[in-house]
């Protein structure tokens, strides 16, 4: 007698997928994330297309400087408008060629060499000499009255020029 090997027959175990739930995502989550990623896109494209040009940032120094001018006319003396024709132009001078002469005193700037390394060396001498000037009146033994009718108007007019001069020496971006 031969001996049958007993034969044992599983069934197959039945898929259950169907029992579970899906994690699918409704497709309006998917339309909207789609939109907030080219929306950053977008955003993050023109933010770059739209930096300031340098000659816009000098020109938009240029027309601070010559408000704070108009403002400094009315000043009663000459201590005062020297020093706000100083602070006005190192504000010009730091926001327009980047320079660190607005946080600096008159002795430091003279002694800094790159001080406007972008312009002229007769321009620097021009600006040098102009400082120097206005050092006089700050640090002069003066009446607190006594004004200087033409400093501001001196101050304007070195500005102008210097700006020009600058616009000038610089070249121009397409």
């Amino acid at each position: 007698m031969e001996e049958t090997p007993p034969t044992l027959n599983l069934p197959d175990i039945p898929d259950v997928n169907h029992l579970l739930p899906s994690p699918s995502i409704p497709w309006w989550i998917w339309v909207i994330a789609i939109l907030l990623i080219i929306c950053s896109i977008w955003l993050f494209r023109s933010s770059r297309r739209r930096k300031t040009s340098p000659e816009a940032i000098a020109e938009k120094a240029y027309r601070q400087a010559l408000a704070n001018f108009e403002q400094s006319r009315s000043l009663p003396s000459l201590l005062q408008q020297a020093t706000a024709a100083s602070l006005t132009l190192r504000s010009y001078f730091a926001t327009a060629l980047q320079d660190s002469s607005l946080f600096e005193t008159h002795e430091e700037f003279m002694a800094r060499h790159n001080a406007l390394a972008s312009l002229p060396e007769q321009m620097r001498s021009e600006i040098a000499q102009f400082f120097a000037t206005l050092a006089r009146y700050k640090y002069a033994p003066t009446e607190s009255s006594s004004t200087h009718p033409s400093l501001i108007e001196d101050a304007a007019t070195a500005l102008h020029h210097w700006h020009q001069s600058a616009r000038a020496a610089t070249p121009q971006t397409p």
